[in-house]
């Protein structure tokens, strides 16, 4: 159950921060998609069994998701902290980034922002059944 509540976390993570770099909407059809993604990701699990966990997580998406490649960077929660609202409003910045859910860090993004309202995908994928409304 931990395992499955900790994938579920920083799922809901990575899709905060993916919303984040999402472009408007536009009028005009998609484009084909062409040759492989790299999604630049980074996190605070540097210790050995949470890495393990992450890499696996990060390997079952490559799998399901053909042409999409994560590029895994680990920080302390100290260097996060500091360059992730910076990294985030670049353009060479991470696709994904873990971010603390506190006023001072996932706030001052979302006053900036660098997030979206997940709203939608709350009631698409019954997250509101899995998580407590304060996540």
């Amino acid at each position: 159950m931990k395992k499955f509540r900790f994938s579920m976390i920083l799922v809901l993570t990575l899709v905060l921060i993916l919303s984040a770099c999402a472009t408007p909407a536009v009028q005009t059809p998609p484009e084909e998609p062409s040759g492989e993604t790299t999604l630049v990701v980074w996190d605070q699990f540097y210790r050995e069994e949470e890495s393990k966990v992450i890499e696996t997580l990060n390997a079952e998406f490559e799998a399901a998701h053909a042409g999409v490649k994560i590029e895994r960077e680990t920080k302390v929660l100290a260097d996060l902290q500091m360059t992730v609202k910076l990294a985030l409003g670049e353009s060479d910045g991470p696709d994904v980034a873990q971010v603390n859910q506190g006023r001072s860090d996932m706030g001052a993004l979302v006053e900036s922002g660098l997030l979206l309202p997940l709203d939608d995908y709350i009631a698409t994928y019954s997250w509101g059944n899995v998580f407590s409304s304060s996540v």
